[in-house]
């Protein structure tokens, strides 16, 4: 691990992953960290943090911490989702920020924690390599990002908000039905939510009231939606890269190709083909009862997926 202070701009040409939650953000991340091209933020970066920041960590034995922790709670995957759970895990700089009250989103005020932030990431890879990152609560603030951070580029995901909405639930499903180690281990307000009134609270309000918390969730993506409509244009097409879940799940090697000429990468021979595949949907059936007003709301934002795919058609 290099030390902290580096003649290596930390923020120099970084790359953020954007896109609705449960888009895909995580899965294009994994993906893309196979080039080989960019350094990335891990779950033990966001655990170990303050740690890494004191210079008092040794990698090898805090990583092997965090393994055992988790499969003292029996996790092998995120507890959310299928991904895999590990120190190595993709993870979202809103963690960091959040836990330090800097809030989700990167702002004017979020930018000192924010460079802090990449230059500790950093710090911790020997080879000197641009930042990949994510963070879907920023997924339209790209015209605040430009600013912020000048030599920024973008790649964006989309999926149909049905399967957003469909995974958000999910996501609720699971994280308040009982503790999730993995998250707790990441989020400081989701440990003071598991260790409150709250947890019986919102495990009530998805149990019991799960039709208002869902006709939520479609207002709250709606809004996302159109926001991000509303920036997308200031962001100019020469630093940043469209794709759709489709387009990455059904012609991989083909969307990763794509995503590297827009973005000047240069190319390797993996294969990514393994390393995703396109599920039939199977939604919850409340979520199917709102299919029709899911695609009403997002009906904009649906012509904008579908334009992209015209554009590059999955075979």
């Amino acid at each position: 691990m290099s030390d902290l202070e580096t003649s290596f701009d930390p923020l120099q040409d970084p790359v953020f992953i954007l896109g609705l939650h449960r888009s895909g953000t995580t899965v294009l991340y994994e993906m893309l960290s196979e080039t080989g091209f960019w350094n990335t933020l891990w779950a033990w970066h966001v655990v170990s943090y303050d740690d890494i920041r004191a210079g008092r960590v040794n990698v090898s034995e805090s990583q092997a911490d965090f393994t055992r922790r988790l499969a003292e709670a029996g996790m092998e995957t995120r507890g959310v989702d299928a991904v895999k759970a590990g120190p190595e895990t993709k993870e979202e700089y809103c963690f960091i920020s959040d836990n330090r009250k800097q809030g989700t989103r990167l702002t004017e005020k979020s930018l000192p924690l924010f460079h802090q932030i990449c230059q500790t990431v950093q710090s911790t890879f020997q080879e000197e390599r641009p930042l990949l990152l994510k963070n879907p609560w920023d997924f339209a603030n790209g015209p605040a990002i430009c600013r912020l951070v000048p030599t920024a580029r973008f790649i964006y995901i989309h999926r149909h908000p049905i399967e957003v909405i469909n995974s958000m639930w999910k996501f609720l499903e699971q994280a308040f039905q009982e503790p999730n180690a993995y998250i707790m281990m990441l989020s400081r307000e989701y440990r003071q939510v598991v260790g409150s009134w709250k947890m019986g609270a919102m495990r009530f309000l998805v149990r019991r009231m799960s039709g208002m918390m869902i006709n939520l969730l479609i207002w709250w993506v709606g809004r996302q939606c159109d926001q991000y409509l509303r920036t997308a244009a200031k962001v100019s097409d020469d630093i940043k890269a469209e794709l759709t879940y489709d387009q990455l799940c059904g012609t991989p090697n083909e969307t990763i190709q794509r995503i590297r000429e827009s973005l000047d990468i240069p190319a390797n021979q993996f294969d990514f083909s393994s390393m995703v595949k396109r599920r039939e949907r199977r939604c919850d059936p409340k979520i199917e009862a709102r299919a029709a007003k899911i695609e009403k709301r997002c009906a904009s934002y649906l012509q904008h997926i579908s334009d992209l795919e015209a554009q590059h058609p999955v075979t």
